[in-house]
């Protein structure tokens, strides 16, 4: 997907990530170093997600030149040619 539309994606678990760290952290007992771990990985998993849906488009043209092999009875001929080619993926 393109990333504008993942955006507002992303947007919403790092707030969620927010919101479980507050919730969590009002609670009595609360461990502040394991709070803060799972909001690490919490924001880490937002981002990697939002990168990993990039969508990926190329396209490619060029010139094929070379030489054919010997014919008989002119010998070796110049070849000439153009390619052209497409893509279309995501990121892994």
């Amino acid at each position: 997907m393109p990333l504008a539309s993942a955006y507002p994606i992303m947007e919403q678990a790092i707030t969620d990530a927010y919101m479980t760290l507050l919730a969590e952290g009002q609670k009595d007992g609360a461990d502040a170093e394991k709070l803060m771990k799972d909001l690490a990985k919490a924001l880490a998993k937002a981002v990697h997600d939002y990168t990993m849906s990039a969508q990926v488009i190329t396209t490619t043209t060029g010139v094929i030149v070379g030489t054919a092999a010997p014919l008989a009875p002119t010998g070796a001929a110049p070849v000439f040619g153009t390619s052209t080619g497409a893509g279309n993926g995501n990121l892994a």
